[in-house]
């Protein structure tokens, strides 16, 4: 079973394009030794490669045909072994003993269960084929103005903006966000001085050149086989993108921010760089076990403090499991995408070894399609097609031009917003693994029922919470339930009690968005409002009293069918002031 369905994406390039520079390899060359080589006899003739004719989704087997995986115990007599079930080596890969075995075409399952009777082996499965895809439902197509103001994922206004500033959707909610803008605003006041970690992008690869990753991506591989990937073969040094899927995923990741150019992932710093690790390729984003494995081990030899995995499928591999294993045994944190079928997490995600990411709207409910079970550990912004256009996605770079960029939703973009939460906490100095993976769970935004939930784990992540312990939110209480009589001509005034012994005054206050249920309202200089504060319940603290025109208020397209008041402003001090209380409209 895949992750998701296969997905169409437009993308437009607004700035143009350029050839993708080629990167060598960071490390040596990854083949096996000689020695091992030959003791287990000669490999499998190139000159009959896997050959697959995939025009859909429902063409796509199971696995590879003609391919197994076999993973010996030591001092196992592999040629014998092989020889004696009628398969012979086709490839050594990165995990110790683990061999690609070429068998005849629908033996596999035979042979696989016939070597798993063998005490001299310790595990061998079908090269199961994952895939990469983003887009649940919908056409995927793209706006011409990609601005920070569309990045509802990173800061939830309650509107999408273009590049004039003017809305052109409303969200679900505002404040449904991972807090990215009070984080940005702690680390520009020198609240801490991010040092350098890398994320490991286990994907389709990434245009390396484009505006918002150049000089973020410092090496990478391929080990997609040929039959999948347009671009390059396996263990070749090509892991361009051919798809646009990991050069996505990598901008909601770690795309350069505060440099005046597109748009900015969660770890904007310039020294939280990036591994181009391509497992994955061509239009459906397929790939199998053996490049995933191979891919996981290569990142961790190479450097890598986090692990990106936005892929998936039905088969639970225990090659996978083995190089996740091997990850964390490094130190290294695997975070990977839950799926999209709105049915159990697919694998690796559902690895215990894999921190399990679900996927949220921007009404800060559960996406459509995000898997959910006992795995699922947090949940981020992946974004549901919750208009007619596609702003509830997520905006991030795209592969066609080093200017172009895409929408697109799923859970594999709400995972390279934890994966960019966790390079920029290693990069903070949290070195452990565990200790990150704790931090974001414990830091999270509770959603759903009280504590851990299937459907979104402890919550939607905090990245400003996580990165200082401290919520940047203050929390704003209704003294008495107003009313507003809509035929009246004066104005109204709705109270918010301070709650959280704060203190602070309206000199600090900028407010971002006021709504009474559905309609959003104008700002004070059109006349709609204006906020003083004053000690309403005599305790001692500010309190916001805001005056309302009800002539301005009509004006808005306010009925008497509102009822719900939100408020949501942001304080000089980097904090944000939050309240939602009731209204009676008469």
């Amino acid at each position: 079973m895949l992750m998701a369905k296969p997905f169409r994406l437009a993308a437009l390039a607004l700035v143009g394009s350029a050839a993708l520079v080629a990167c060598s390899d960071i490390n040596a060359p990854v083949g096996p030794a000689a020695s091992e080589a030959t003791s287990f006899g000669p490999v499998a003739s190139e000159s009959s490669p896997v050959t697959l004719s995939i025009s859909g989704p429902e063409d796509i087997p199971e696995f590879v045909p003609g391919e197994i995986l076999v993973r010996f115990r030591p001092g196992a007599a592999r040629s014998a072994i092989a020889e004696a079930n009628r398969a012979r080596p086709k490839a050594e890969t990165r995990l110790d003993r683990m061999w690609v075995l070429e068998v005849a075409e629908g033996e596999e399952l035979a042979v696989v269960n016939a070597m798993r009777r063998n005490p001299n082996i310790e595990f061998s499965e079908p090269n199961y084929i994952y895939q990469v895809v983003p887009c649940e439902t919908g056409d995927c197509t793209l706006p011409t103005d990609p601005v920070f103001g569309a990045k509802w994922d990173l800061h939830n206004t309650g509107f999408v903006t273009d590049a004039g500033g003017n809305v052109v959707a409303e969200t679900g909610q505002a404040g449904a966000d991972v807090a990215w803008l009070e984080a940005f605003n702690y680390i520009q006041g020198g609240g801490v001085t991010p040092g350098a970690s890398v994320i490991g992008i286990l994907d389709t690869g990434i245009r390396a050149t484009h505006q918002d990753l150049a000089g973020k991506v410092i090496g990478g591989r391929n080990y997609c086989p040929s039959f999948f990937c347009l671009i390059g073969g396996i263990n070749a040094n090509a892991w361009a993108d051919d798809n646009g899927h990991g050069t996505h995923v990598a901008g909601i990741a770690a795309a350069h921010g505060n440099n005046g150019v597109g748009l900015t992932g969660v770890a904007y710093t310039a020294d939280v760089k990036l591994l181009a690790i391509k497992v994955c390729g061509g239009a459906l984003g397929l790939c199998n076990a053996a490049g995933i494995t191979n891919g996981i081990i290569w990142a961790v030899d190479n450097g890598a403090h986090v692990l990106n995995l936005s892929l998936g499928g039905g088969a639970a591999s225990l090659a996978q499991q083995s190089a996740l294993q091997y990850a964390l045994s490094n130190n290294v944190l695997p975070i990977c995408a839950s799926g999209n079928d709105n049915g159990p997490v697919s694998y690796p995600a559902a690895f215990p070894e894999c921190m399990a990411v679900g996927s949220t709207g921007w009404g800060d409910t559960r996406a459509s399609y995000s898997n959910f079970g006992p795995q699922v550990e947090v949940s981020a912004p992946g974004g549901d097609l919750s208009d007619s256009q596609p702003h509830s996605f997520i905006l991030s770079s795209w592969h066609t031009g080093d200017g172009a960029y895409a929408y697109a939703a799923g859970t594999s973009m709400a995972t390279p917003q934890v994966a960019g939460l966790a390079g920029l906490l290693r990069a903070t100095g949290m070195t452990s693994a565990s200790q990150i993976r704790e931090r974001i769970r414990s830091t999270a935004d509770d959603l759903g029922p009280e504590g851990w939930d299937p459907e979104y784990g402890d919550g939607r992540i905090n990245v400003y919470r996580a990165l200082t312990g401290i919520d940047p939110f203050i929390q704003m209480e209704i003294s008495t339930r107003s009313r507003i009589n809509h035929r009246a001509n004066g104005n109204v005034q709705v109270v918010l009690l301070n709650r959280e012994a704060e203190t602070f005054g309206l000199e600090m206050v900028n407010i971002e968005s006021i709504r009474l249920g559905g309609t959003p309202l104008a700002t004070r200089p059109n006349g709609t409002f204006f906020a003083t504060w004053s000690d309403v319940d005599d305790d001692g603290l500010p309190d916001l009293v805001l005056h309302f025109s009800i002539p301005a208020l009509r004006q808005n397209g306010l009925t008497p069918a509102t009822t719900e008041l939100t408020l949501t402003a942001t304080l000089s001090d980097g904090r944000n002031l939050r309240a939602t209380t009731y209204v009676d409209v008469n």
